[in-house]
């Protein structure tokens, strides 16, 4: 019986220190939403109440947890929402200390590693500074007109891979043919310049050619002599060879023997040609085929044409210039009422230029 008694004077004790569950509901709501000012309302309505050390040792256990998590700066103002509720609370104090204590830390790590960082990434950037230096200095950028890409060459280079190609050269082995009515067999000498400007989307440029044919072998003891300038034009894009040509031509006939009326012919002309084709490192290749329209006025004469292939050689490449050997034949054909003229010549010539 008396045990009877005391066990119901307990229950109500017990009922009166358990924590609501509409109260624990709201705490664990305020740390899901980490919300300090939410743990405080409840802690502080909750002041007075026979479960209020449960609450807040409960509260306190959340605290941890959030410390583990590292959600420091919640738990700091969860405990210190703890400590308002009550002064007292000399576990509440001392886990506030020590959570700020932590944060310091971790910010002074994290400020001490921003400054190695920013540190890093100024040494990294006056590292790039003196390099792009260094390579201003050292170095000249090409742009590839094909590609578009940069190419980085040595200032000692003069500025190799220049956008203008150009050559001249001396003929002194020019053996030609004219074959007319008979056929005269000819030595002469001969000159040719060419310059080409290559850009990013067009290139163009001039060729000039003349040649005299001064000692006969067999035939007709005269002098013939030629002299044809050109422009060039072609898309860098579309085709880096291939040019459209116009220009003026001379070709004189049979100069200088008793009897014999030397001829001249003078025309415009236009034709298709490619430009300096390479083979290798060391061997470019020329042709062209050119129409003379100046036939249309030119008695006698019904049709003129011309062509010439020629491929160079580099020997020699010098800091600024190329030392090359060319070899060229040329062929100039005009049909007459009476019959055809056709001009054969090769010739090998040496010379300088610049293929860079």
């Amino acid at each position: 019986m008396a045990f009877t008694l005391l066990s119901l004077s307990v229950l109500p004790l017990a009922a009166q220190t358990s924590v609501p569950g509409e109260i624990s509901s709201r705490v664990d709501a305020a740390f899901v939403d980490k919300s300090a000012l939410g743990l405080s309302a409840v802690l502080s309505t909750s002041v007075g109440k026979p479960w209020f050390p449960r609450l807040e040792a409960y509260a306190m256990k959340r605290v941890r947890q959030a410390v583990i998590e590292n959600e420091l700066e919640f738990a700091r103002d969860a405990a210190r929402a703890v400590i308002e509720a009550n002064l007292d609370n000399a576990e509440a104090v001392e886990l506030y200390q020590s959570i700020q204590a932590a944060i310091a830390r971790r910010d002074e790590a994290n400020r001490l590693a921003a400054e190695r960082e920013a540190l890093l990434d100024f040494r990294q950037k006056q590292a790039e500074e003196k390099a792009r230096q260094e390579i201003a200095r050292d170095y000249k950028t090409v742009t590839n007109t094909l590609s578009g890409k940069k190419v980085y060459i040595e200032q000692s280079l003069n500025e190799s891979y220049r956008p203008l190609d150009w050559d001249i050269s001396l003929g002194l082995v020019n053996l030609g043919m004219l074959l007319d009515r008979d056929v005269e067999a000819k030595y002469g000498l001969s000159f040719a310049a060419n310059f080409l400007y290559r850009g990013d989307s067009v290139f163009g440029g001039a060729e000039f050619d003349a040649g005299a044919m001064l000692v006969t072998f067999t035939g007709s003891q005269t002098t013939s002599w030629t002299s044809t300038i050109s422009g060039l034009v072609g898309l860098t894009r579309l085709n880096r060879y291939l040019v459209a040509r116009a220009g003026f031509a001379l070709f004189g006939y049979r100069y200088g023997a008793e009897g014999l009326s030397p001829s001249l012919f003078a025309s415009p002309s236009v034709g298709l040609g490619m430009r300096d084709a390479r083979f290798g490192d060391r061997v470019l290749v020329s042709a062209c085929v050119d129409y003379y329209p100046g036939h249309l006025w030119t008695p006698g004469t019904l049709a003129a044409a011309g062509a010439k292939v020629e491929a160079a050689l580099i020997i020699a490449d010098m800091e600024d210039f190329d030392i090359l050997f060319r070899a060229a034949v040329r062929d100039a054909v005009f049909l007459r009422a009476g019959g055809a003229l056709n001009d054969l010549r090769i010739s090998f010539s040496i010379g300088v230029g610049d293929y860079e």
